[in-house]
C-alpha cells in the first residue's frame, strides 16, 4: 500500500529531548508508521498507509504534549522578522535589568574592582526588584515550556533552566526573609545568578536562531525564487503571477540577467543561459528557438520569449525544493542514537544535580546550604541536551543544502550516512558513462537482395517506436539520408535484448546477439550460425553492434558508437583517488564493454547484463561484503538502483530510474559522483566532530561544576557556547 506523508511545523521545541518525545508519542498513534521530527528545521513529517493517517488527531496529540502546530511555510527572509524582533526585545530588557546585578557580582568577585557602585544597588530589595521581572516576566516562557514537558511526563532543557534559576531566586528570597526575622544574620544572595543565566540563555538562543537561519540559506533562496512575480501571457491576457502559479502554455519574456521562472521551450530569441545552479556546469549553454530551458537558470545575453512546458509548481525548482526539504527532514541512523541519548540526558542530569547537593551539604561542607545550592545550580545549567540534539540535524541541514547547490539531491538524510560507507561504484554505460547520444557509424548488408539504404529505412521504421538511445541513433541516421516513415502493424520491446516489429508482411527483429539466439526462432533452429566477422571487428573497436533479422534471415549488422562524457575520465580518476573500486556494467558485448572501460579508466567491466543480471551483480557484490553505489539512467537500471546500498540517477534519465534512485544528479558531470561521496564523508565527519565535542564537553563540564570549579554564570555561558560551537562547526560545511 502506498505511504502518504503529513508535514507540519512544530513550535516550542528547545532541545533534542523535545523532538524525541514527540516522535515516541506519535509512533503510538493509529495509522502512523514512520515519524521524523527535526529540531534544526522545526518540522515534523509523519508517514502512514494511504487513507489511514488522521491529520487532525496527530496535530491534536502534538498540542497535548505542549507544543504548537503550524502549517509549513516557505522559510523566506522576512518571515522570521516578527519573532526575531520579539526575541531581541526580551533579550535587551533582560540585559538592561541584569547589568546592575552583573556589576554587583563583579564588585564582590573581583578584588580591586575599578568601578564604584551606587549604595542603592547594595540593597537586597533593590536587587530583588531588578531580578523579579527577569525571572517571572521575561523568563515566563521557560516556566511554561517546562510545565508542559513535566505535565506530559517529559523533561527538556527548560526544566533544567527553571530548576537552576528558581533555586537561586527562591533561596535568595528565603535568605532575605530570614534576615527580617533575624536582623543580625548576613543574607547570601544569588539573585544575579538567576538573572544572568536567563540573559545568557536568551542571547544563546538568539545567536543560535540567527545561525540556523544562515544554514537554511540554500532552501530560502529557492523559495524566494518561487515567490517572485512575473508577467505572463495567458489566453490573450497579460497577468502578474508568482513563479509557482504559472501553467503549461503560459508565455513570458525573460530579459538579459533575469531568472527563467519555469521549465519551458524557447519560442523566440537567441541567448546563452547559465545553468550552473541546476546542472553544476560552469559553461553557459547556447539557446535558440526550440531549445528547452530550466527553471532557476539565468539568461545572460539576449531577450528570450518562452512557453511554459509544465506548471510552476512542478518545475525543476519546485522538485528541487521538495527533495531538499525531504532530505533535511529525514534522519540518518546516527541521529536516532543521538536522540535516544538526549532523551535520557535531562533526568540523568537532574539526578546528578541532586547527588551534588547532597554530596556538598553532607560531606564537603556539612550544613552549608548556600554552597551546596550553588554547586547544584552549576550542574543543572552547565549541561543540556541541546548540543547533542543539534549535532546531527544541523550538519545534515547544512550539508544537504550545500550539496543541492552543487546539483546533488539526496532523497533522504539517511543516504548521507549510507553514501560515505560505499566501497564499490557500478556505472551504467549508455547515458551514464557515455553521452547517451550515440550515432550510427555503419550499416553492413548481409542480404544480397536488399541494399543498405533500404535496410536502414526498414530499421528506422521498426526503431521509431522505441525510446532507447540506440534506436534514436538509427532513426536520426535514416532521416539524414532522406528515409521515409512507414506504418508498423506491431511493435514489441524486449528489455535488455532489442525490439521486434511487423511492417507489412515483413517481420523485423533488431537487437543484440543474445536476442538473435534466444528471441528469434530461426536462429534457435540453426545451431551452425556464426557471428559475422565484421561484427567481431566492430566490437573489438568499441562499437555497439546490433543485428537485424528480416523474416528469420540475418540481413544486416549495424554499428553504433557513443562517445564518453567529457567528465568521464576525470570522474573515474576522482573515484579511484577516494579509494573506491569502479566497474562498468552494460548489456553490450564483452569486447565492447572492455574497450569502453579501458578508455574511461574503469577497473572492471560486466557485459551482456540484462536488467535481472544487473540486479544479480549488485546482490553478488553485496554478498561479498561490498557496499554498492549504482549509477544509472535507464529503465533497465531501475532494479539495480533499487537493490544497491545507494542508487544514484542522472537528471537526464528516465522517470523510473529517478524514482528508484536515492540520489539524483542534476547535471551530467560524472565528477559529481565523486563530489557527492566526498561531501557525504565530510558531512559524516562533521557529525562525528559535533557529537564528540558535545559528549566530551559534558564529560568535563559536569565534574568541573560538581567540584565547584565553575560558578553558575560561568556554567551557563559554557552551556550556551557549546550549542553555538556545534552550529558553527556545521556551518563550515558551506565552504565545501
Amino acid at each position: 500500500m502506498q505511504r502518504e506523508w503529513h508535514t507540519f511545523t512544530v513550535t516550542g521545541m528547545t532541545c533534542g529531548a523535545c523532538a524525541t518525545r514527540i516522535e515516541k508519542v506519535l509512533r503510538r498513534e493509529e495509522g502512523v508508521e514512520e515519524v521524523h521530527v527535526n529540531l534544526a528545521t522545526g518540522r515534523a513529517a509523519v508517514g502512514g498507509s494511504q487513507g489511514e493517517l488522521h491529520y487532525g488527531q496527530i496535530e491534536q496529540r502534538v498540542r497535548q504534549l505542549g507544543f504548537g502546530v503550524q502549517p509549513v511555510r516557505p522559510p523566506l527572509a522576512d518571515s522570521s522578522v516578527p519573532s526575531r524582533t520579539a526575541s531581541l526585545t526580551r533579550f535587551w530588557l533582560s540585559l538592561l535589568l541584569t547589568f546592575p546585578l552583573l556589576l554587583l557580582m563583579l564588585h564582590h568577585a573581583v578584588p580591586g574592582f575599578p568601578f564604584s557602585l551606587p549604595p542603592l544597588f547594595m540593597e537586597p530589595w533593590v536587587q530583588l526588584a531588578l531580578a523579579t521581572p527577569v525571572q517571572f516576566i521575561i523568563g515566563w516562557p521557560f516556566y511554561a515550556a517546562a510545565w508542559r514537558a513535566l505535565r506530559h511526563g517529559g523533561a527538556n532543557m527548560d526544566v533544567l533552566i527553571v530548576l537552576g534559576t528558581s533555586s537561586a531566586y527562591f533561596y535568595s528570597l528565603y535568605q532575605m526573609f530570614r534576615q527580617l526575622i533575624d536582623p543580625g544574620s548576613e543574607p547570601q544572595l544569588y539573585l544575579e545568578t538567576s538573572s544572568i543565566i536567563i540573559t545568557i540563555v536568551l542571547l544563546g538562543r538568539l545567536l543560535e536562531s540567527s545561525v540556523r537561519q544562515r544554514s537554511m540559506s540554500a532552501i530560502s533562496r529557492l523559495h524566494q525564487l518561487q515567490q517572485h512575480k512575473v508577467e505572463a501571457e495567458r489566453g490573450g491576457r497579460r497577468l502578474s503571477v508568482a513563479h509557482c502559479e504559472l501553467l503549461p502554455g503560459d508565455r513570458l519574456e525573460v530579459r538579459p540577467g533575469g531568472s527563467i521562472p519555469v521549465d519551458g521551450i524557447v519560442l523566440e530569441g537567441i541567448s546563452s543561459v547559465d545553468e550552473a545552479m541546476m546542472t553544476g556546469e560552469a559553461v553557459p549553454v547556447a539557446k535558440s528557438p526550440g531549445d528547452p530551458v530550466i527553471a532557476g537558470t539565468i539568461n545572460q545575453e539576449g531577450r528570450l520569449r518562452i512557453e511554459a512546458a509544465r506548471a510552476g509548481s512542478e518545475s525543476s525548482v519546485a522538485q528541487l525544493i521538495g527533495l531538499l526539504e525531504t532530505a533535511q527532514g529525514s534522519k540518518p541512523p546516527i541521529q536516532r542514537r543521538a536522540d535516544e541519548l538526549a532523551e535520557m540526558f535531562v533526568p540523568l542530569l537532574c539526578a546528578l544535580a541532586a547527588v551534588t547537593f547532597l554530596f556538598w551539604i553532607m560531606l564537603i561542607e556539612p550544613g552549608n546550604t548556600a554552597v551546596a545550592m550553588e554547586r547544584m545550580i552549576s550542574v543543572l545549567v552547565v549541561a543540556c541536551p541541546c548540543a547533542i540534539g543539534l549535532a546531527t540535524p544541523i550538519s545534515v541541514l547544512v550539508g544537504s543544502g550545500r550539496a543541492a547547490q552543487k546539483g546533488i539531491l539526496y532523497k533522504e538524510g539517511r543516504m548521507i550516512e549510507a553514501l560515505h560507507r560505499v566501497t564499490t561504484v557500478l556505472l551504467d554505460k549508455t547515458g551514464t558513462l557515455t553521452e547517451g547520444r550515440p550515432v550510427l557509424t555503419g550499416l553492413y548488408s548481409l542480404n544480397a537482395r536488399r541494399d543498405e539504404r533500404e535496410l536502414l529505412e526498414l530499421a528506422a521504421t521498426a526503431e521509431r517506436h522505441s525510446e532507447h538511445p540506440l534506436a534514436r541513433a538509427i532513426v536520426q541516421a535514416a532521416a539524414a539520408h532522406g528515409g521515409s516513415e512507414r506504418p508498423v502493424r506491431g511493435f514489441k520491446a524486449v528489455p535488455g535484448y532489442g525490439i521486434q516489429a511487423i511492417f507489412g508482411d515483413t517481420r523485423i527483429s533488431i537487437g543484440s546477439w543474445r536476442m538473435m539466439r534466444e528471441h528469434d526462432g530461426h536462429e534457435r533452429r540453426k545451431a551452425d550460425i556464426v557471428k559475422p566477422h565484421v561484427a567481431q571487428r566492430l566490437e573489438a573497436e568499441g562499437h555497439t553492434v546490433l543485428y537485424m533479422v528480416l523474416d528469420g534471415q540475418l540481413s544486416a549488422v549495424l554499428a553504433v558508437r557513443d562517445v564518453l562524457r567529457l567528465s568521464a575520465k576525470e570522474g573515474i580518476a576522482e573515484l579511484a583517488r577516494l579509494g573506491l573500486t569502479t566497474a562498468l556494467i552494460t548489456g553490450d558485448h564483452a569486447r565492447t564493454a572492455k574497450r569502453i572501460a579501458e578508455e574511461a579508466g574503469v577497473a572492471h567491466s560486466y557485459a551482456e547484463a540484462l536488467p535481472g543480471g544487473k540486479l544479480e551483480i549488485v546482490r553478488e557484490l553485496q554478498r561479498q561484503g561490498e557496499r554498492v553505489l549504482m549509477v544509472g539512467d535507464g529503465m533497465n537500471d531501475a532494479p539495480a538502483l533499487a537493490a544497491s546500498d545507494v542508487g544514484m540517477a542522472l537528471a537526464s534519465g528516465t522517470d523510473l530510474s529517478k524514482e528508484a534512485a536515492d540520489i539524483c544528479l542534476l547535471g551530467g558531470n560524472l565528477r559529481a559522483v565523486a563530489e557527492a561521496i566526498r561531501m557525504s564523508r565530510r558531512t559524516m565527519a562533521n557529525i562525528h566532530q559535533n557529537l564528540t565535542f558535545a559528549l566530551v564537553y559534558n564529560g568535563f563540564a559536569i565534574p568541573f561544576a560538581a567540584l565547584g570549579w565553575l560558578e553558575p554564570w560561568m556554567a551557563c555561558t559554557a552551556m550556551a557556547l557549546s550549542s553555538l560551537t556545534v552550529v558553527g562547526n556545521a556551518l563550515r560545511l558551506q565552504r565545501m
